[in-house]
């Protein structure tokens, strides 16, 4: 990787005039997509000033000054021609020089805590209290509300007097059928307690129903204090390139539920250097692509059963950026009641990848 350069911040400030914040800001994001699409820009948005919501920032960062000044020579009035209807006065505009080193930093801490505080959601994993694999007769159980069944993953809730669920938007008494609930496509039930909303994943896994209720005052939620993580460190921030298969392969991995499984679609590898060459087995993420992986860390300073890296698309020549510092532990590493893929077999990696979150 090169060393590091410097990286010019650029940040235009804009009022807005009376009644008309929201075109401003639509014409901001227009504004921020012009200048993202431009050799040398390496991010653009736009955000409200904390102490004004008039006054809207469009926040670029470049690689150069050179790349401002070319982008710039052509875009500067063009685009303050499109934002002047709607600016109580010209928009004024500065550049911030820093070290590239100290911004992938700054990066890299904003992005951890936005994940942070995901997980930490009072619906998200953390909040799961248990998993109830369902059969074919009714049970009842402390954390839900009702009598649960199911046949052939077709899952059915019966609640007596004084229990009711809200499903869909509209409350539920009496006996429900969810009928076959397709594996990948939860559905979602809430209802109220003492410490306010709780919700339930009635989800298909392998075959069998489960349900996974969610409280927000659960221990492992309330006790939470965050993930360690390694220090940010370029070095583990590859490019590496996508090889596609001929056709997209069935891929079946075991989980960490002992005789259950889970199947992904796996488009092709991505190889890359790093301490020798790799390679990794793709799974299908949307529009871009997942990893799961062990390494010589799992078990050591890294959660040892998996960790779990999204990444974007390849570009037209195959091209992906492979950024280990944004690998992430999946939810096993914090409840037994998660059903969390093993990678397969090919990525087990023979190198520490030292970057990323670490051991709970």
């Amino acid at each position: 990787m090169p060393a590091p350069h410097a990286t010019v911040i650029r940040i235009t400030t804009l009022q807005a005039r009376p009644d008309v914040r929201a075109e401003l800001v639509a014409a901001a994001w227009e504004n921020a997509a012009a200048a993202g699409r431009q050799d040398g820009c390496l991010s653009a948005e736009v955000a409200a000033d904390p102490g004004d919501a008039d006054r809207i920032l469009v926040i670029s960062r470049w690689e150069s000054e050179q790349a401002v000044a070319d982008f710039l020579r052509w875009h500067e009035q063009i685009a303050h021609a499109g934002l002047r209807d709607f600016t109580a006065r010209p928009p004024a505009s500065v550049h911030h020089t820093v070290d590239a080193g100290a911004a992938f930093a700054a990066d890299w801490a904003a992005w951890h805590a936005e994940h942070e505080r995901v997980r930490a959601d009072p619906h998200g994993f953390l909040a799961i209290t248990a998993a109830h694999w369902l059969g074919a007769d009714p049970q009842r159980f402390d954390d839900a509300p009702g009598a649960w069944s199911t046949t052939d993953a077709a899952p059915v809730v019966t609640l007596v007097d004084g229990e009711t669920l809200h499903i869909d938007g509209r409350e539920v008494t009496g006996r429900h059928d969810f009928g076959a609930i397709e594996s990948g496509r939860p559905q979602w039930v809430s209802w109220q307690t003492d410490a306010g909303t709780a919700v339930a994943e009635v989800a298909n896994f392998g075959g069998a129903a489960v349900l996974r209720p969610r409280h927000p005052d659960h221990p492992t939620l309330v006790d939470y204090a965050g993930t360690p993580a390694y220090a940010p460190d370029e070095q583990f921030v590859v490019e590496g390139t996508f090889v596609p298969f001929p056709a997209p392969r069935t891929v079946t991995v075991d989980t960490v539920v002992d005789g259950l499984e889970t199947v992904f679609e796996a488009p092709g590898v991505v190889r890359f250097e790093l301490d020798g060459p790799q390679q990794l087995t793709a799974f299908r993420d949307g529009a871009g692509l997942r990893l799961l992986f062990t390494d010589r860390t799992s078990g050591v300073t890294t959660y040892p059963a998996s960790r779990d890296l999204h990444i974007g698309a390849p570009d037209a020549a195959g091209r992906v950026q492979v950024d280990f510092t944004r690998a992430v532990n999946l939810p096993c590493a914090y409840t037994t009641a998660a059903m969390c893929p093993l990678p397969p077999t090919e990525n087990r990696l023979d190198v520490a990848i030292e970057a990323g979150e670490q051991l709970p």
